[in-house]
């Protein structure tokens, strides 16, 4: 009876140790990611330049991606202390600036909108869990590669070409980045 105990618990230790690992485990896709590529489904001029294009990098201001460190973080990895599986997000998210609102003549700018939640990670794919924004549809994530990602969304922006408000369906992919080498 004591041997058939200590099998027990011994077994017992072992599929604790195991299942604590499984939820640990580092994944090589972990880490920081800047925005390599992003296209739009529609021709759109967000940058009040007179030419429409599905490459939102060329349609939005340089320095919104010139001023920014990262674009998209996938935890845990070597510079967090927690194992939560979090996913944060930042997407250039346009502001149009009114002088007067009697006059319809406005300017644009872009600011980073973040958000974040947490995910699953099976089947080589990222899973978000209970997800929910009004600004923007994360229709899917995919693992490129270790060093890239691609998800597909949805948002609205203004095209100053049709002066309306058009939501787009972008892909866009993201390259890892070492925040030690900048």
């Amino acid at each position: 009876m004591e041997k058939l105990y200590y099998s027990l618990a011994a077994l017992a230790l072992i599929l604790l140790y195991s299942c604590s690992e499984d939820e640990n485990q580092n994944f090589s896709f972990q880490g920081h990611y800047e925005i390599s590529q992003m296209t739009s489904d529609t021709s759109v001029d967000l940058n009040e330049d007179g030419i429409a294009s599905t490459n939102l990098l060329n349609e939005i201001v340089p320095y919104y991606f010139e001023n920014t460190v990262y674009d998209l973080e996938i935890r845990p990895h070597n510079y967090t202390e927690s194992d939560a599986k979090l996913i944060l997000f930042s997407i250039p998210h346009q502001i149009l600036l009114f002088d007067d609102p009697n006059d319809q003549n406005s300017s644009i700018d872009y600011c980073k909108k973040g958000f974040g939640t947490s995910y699953e990670f099976s089947d080589n794919k990222i899973q978000l869990e209970n997800f929910s924004n009004d600004f923007i549809t994360i229709k899917n994530i995919e693992i490129l590669s270790n060093d890239n990602i691609k998800t597909n969304i949805e948002k609205e922006y203004f095209d100053t070409e049709t002066e309306n408000w058009v939501k787009l369906s972008i892909e866009i992919v993201y390259q890892k980045i070492d925040l030690e080498a900048l």
